[in-house]
């Protein structure tokens, strides 16, 4: 994924863990539309992107 973004600022981490802990992976439950479970799956994506960002960043200045 090609983009802008290279570090988040310092304070993001706890709001991705927060963001992390508030909607976790899940299985669609029974009666969720097809709607509502894209919509979920949107807002993991976001929050794996936001992990694996920080992640990285995390990296970078272990190595330092």
């Amino acid at each position: 994924m090609s983009n802008n973004i290279d570090r988040l600022p310092a304070y993001s981490a706890d709001l991705i863990d927060e963001l992390n802990k508030f909607i976790p992976h899940r299985c669609i439950d029974v009666g969720t539309t097809m709607e509502e479970a894209h919509r979920y799956a949107g807002k993991r994506e976001l929050i794996d992107f936001l992990v694996r960002l920080r992640a990285r960043g995390d990296d970078n200045i272990l190595k330092r």
